[in-house]
């Protein structure tokens, strides 16, 4: 039976009950047909034997309407709790309870009735669709990922507009048209995996306007270096729920400003599934090492492990572009080299290698860039990923604000089969360089040949 949104024949009711489809409301029709020929067959033949008094038509009355009533009813809440098709399963208690039995009478009428009834119920049940089905629950009508042009990513949601990372930023994103939505995945003290980029929250959320949470602000290392804030992990669902995010920019609307909470992994997760077109995923795996320091899971799990784990929940698997990806498409992002190696044989969704700036060393293993994008290192980590994910300023550098000669940093990739998916582009005039380039030009179809762009 297809799952869509609300029912009247729910055993449960509410968001996680089942409608009613055409197989329920054609296999009523045939029952309230059935209930008239029985009654008028019952009739028929009392009137041949005897006569008929009207508390004897009350009863035969009354004995039909409890057959195609009470049993269906019955019938309808076993299929729902037990998953079998309902009109089957109410044909057959039909047969079972014919008025005046069906064997020890010998009633051939009535058993030949509610053979044709249960067989009309069966042919139903083989041939009837959903009730006008929601588009996130009835996957044929679901309109398919594109795949014959760049991916378009929006990069925390529509962050430019509503504060990033939060319900409303991934919804107006997927309005807008993006084809997959992006996160950083943190992790709560409680174990509660968290859709926040910074390992702080003093940026992006009021945390600094809740007074009973001063005492939690700590200095920590990270990536090598010292900071002081209020931490993710220092605090609990429950605490990061009493929590509003908050633009992070000044020169962003800030009028959005304390209306939406901070949202979980699973949260987000809801928000492509229940879009109504097919709309990929792109978490990262934030701060592995950071999150495994200061969070334990029983069972010697990982951050990585519990990331993978609510993944399959929800159906995540596949290859990159294989029937299981294209249904549900998902994009694991990582910085540390360790982590994308640790998850490698837990699922077979395709991984992205994260390369920050030139500056920067990988979080786990220490490398410097020149390592990490070596064709030494693209031989290497290419059994691991599909591709890498570098800042858009590693391919055409920018000094004094000006566009410099595009790196070889494409090509070379393109050379080990990687996929190169550049971030982060935004059309902001804070963002953009005095001599912005040509898309005429010769080089740049090069940098988004195949590729996927974040919004």
């Amino acid at each position: 039976m297809p799952k869509l949104v609300v029912v009247p024949f729910g055993p449960l009711g509410g968001a996680d009950a089942t409608w009613v489809s055409i197989e329920d409301y054609n296999a009523i029709y045939v029952i309230g047909y059935a209930f008239f020929l029985d009654f008028y067959v019952y009739l028929e033949k009392y009137k041949r034997c005897s006569n008929l008094s009207q508390d004897s038509t009350h009863a035969i009355l009354f004995g039909c309407a409890s057959q195609y009533t009470i049993m269906p009813a019955f019938g309808f809440i076993i299929s729902r709790l037990l998953g079998l098709s309902p009109s089957l399963l109410v044909g057959l208690i039909l047969l079972s309870c014919c008025p005046g039995g069906t064997a020890s009478n010998n009633n051939l009428i009535c058993t030949c009735t509610d053979l044709i009834i249960t067989f009309l119920l069966l042919f139903i049940g083989c041939s009837s669709r959903p009730l006008y089905p929601l588009p996130s629950h009835d996957e044929k009508t679901k309109m398919p990922l594109q795949t014959f042009r760049p991916f378009n990513v929006a990069h925390r949601g529509s962050n430019g507009e509503l504060p990033e990372e939060t319900a409303p930023s991934y919804l107006r994103a997927i309005e807008e048209g993006t084809y997959f939505i992006e996160t950083d995945i943190l992790v709560s003290k409680d174990g509660v995996l968290m859709c926040h980029h910074d390992v702080i929250l003093d940026d992006t959320t009021d945390v600094l306007e809740h007074i009973q949470f001063a005492d939690r602000k700590r200095t920590y290392e990270v990536e090598g270096a010292n900071m002081n804030g209020l931490f993710m992990f220092d605090f609990t669902l429950e605490e990061l729920k009493t929590l509003r995010a908050k633009q992070r920019f000044s020169f962003r609307d800030q009028q959005y400003n304390g209306k939406f909470p901070i949202i979980t992994f699973e949260e987000y997760i809801q928000i492509a599934i229940n879009a109504q077109r097919v709309v990929g995923i792109y978490p990262e795996i934030k701060n592995p090492v950071l999150m495994n320091q200061h969070v334990k899971w029983p069972k010697g799990k990982r951050f990585e492990d519990v990331f993978v784990e609510i993944l399959k929940k929800y159906g995540y698997k596949g290859s990159y572009m294989s029937k299981e990806w294209l249904k549900q498409p998902c994009f694991i992002q990582l910085f540390a080299p360790s982590s994308i190696v640790h998850i490698h044989n837990k699922t077979d969704l395709p991984k992205i290698f994260l390369i920050d700036d030139v500056d920067v060393r990988t979080q786990d293993t220490n490398q410097t860039y020149q390592q990490i994008t070596s064709d030494r290192y693209f031989n290497y980590i290419r059994e691991f990923v599909v591709g890498i994910v570098p800042w858009k300023d590693t391919i055409v550098p920018v000094k004094d604000n000006y566009i410099e000669t595009p790196t070889d940093l494409v090509d070379r990739a393109h050379a080990y089969n990687l996929q190169v998916h550049p971030y982060t582009f935004r059309n902001e005039n804070k963002y953009m360089s005095d001599n912005s380039p040509n898309l005429d030009s010769a080089k740049i179809p090069l940098i988004w040949e195949e590729k996927l762009c974040y919004n």
